[in-house]
């Protein structure tokens, strides 16, 4: 599982350095990347059949899951500001199925 953080965070930083330049098509298709991963169980499955009550299994898999969200919110920013709106909506209604109260989500759904 710390493979799969590793290359969570990579692809984050990568996607990250785009959206810095404003190259917004090419750090949401990374961040689009990142969120399949989560959506088809590609990030936190545990293929390796790792002890889940391990405490640094568990560690990474909170990391995962706090980056999920991070991922999905940098996302929202990227389709907001290309003008993408049916995109933000769909993104939002999963950022707040994650949590209800999530600020940035409530921000953009407005």
């Amino acid at each position: 599982m710390a493979e799969k953080l590793a290359v969570v965070e990579q692809n984050k930083f990568t996607a990250g350095r785009f959206f810095k330049s404003n190259m917004l098509r090419k750090a949401s298709k990374i961040y689009q990347r990142i969120n399949g991963w989560y959506n088809f169980g590609d990030a936190t499955n545990n293929y390796q059949k790792e002890d889940m009550t391990a405490h640094e299994v568990q560690e990474t898999n909170e990391k995962l899951q706090s980056l999920k969200i991070v991922c999905f919110s940098n996302l929202v920013v990227c389709k907001f500001k290309m003008g993408e709106n049916t995109s933000v909506v769909g993104i939002t209604d999963q950022m707040l199925d994650m949590d209800p109260n999530h600020a940035k989500a409530l921000y953009f759904r407005g």
